[in-house]
């Protein structure tokens, strides 16, 4: 659809987040060399082993993310549908002429 934009890309989960901003250099840190799946392994193992307090901060952006997301996509919807509706009154019009 040209006329809404892009769809709006769905936000990462609280793991992602983690991963991306914090955990990703600290494994890399303790465990030089590492292959990028091997960082992923370490940081899945790690994520497993911390308590909720300390995922909270993550967990809340990644909730934030979510609802501004799914509001981005309400939106884009709409423009969408009422863009089709244009587009079928448009064709609707040419072929009456």
């Amino acid at each position: 659809m040209p006329h809404c934009g892009p769809r709006p890309k769905k936000p990462v989960n609280a793991f992602l987040m983690w991963i991306n901003s914090a955990g990703r250099n600290f494994i890399r840190a303790m465990h030089p060399g590492i292959s990028p799946q091997e960082v992923l392994m370490k940081g899945s193992e790690m994520w497993g082993a911390m308590v909720d307090e300390e995922k909270v901060v993550w967990q809340e952006a990644a909730r934030t993310a979510m609802a501004d997301y799914k509001n981005k996509l309400e939106k884009w919807n709409t423009h969408k549908e009422q863009s089709e509706k244009t587009t079928q009154t448009d064709e609707t019009v040419d072929r009456s002429a």
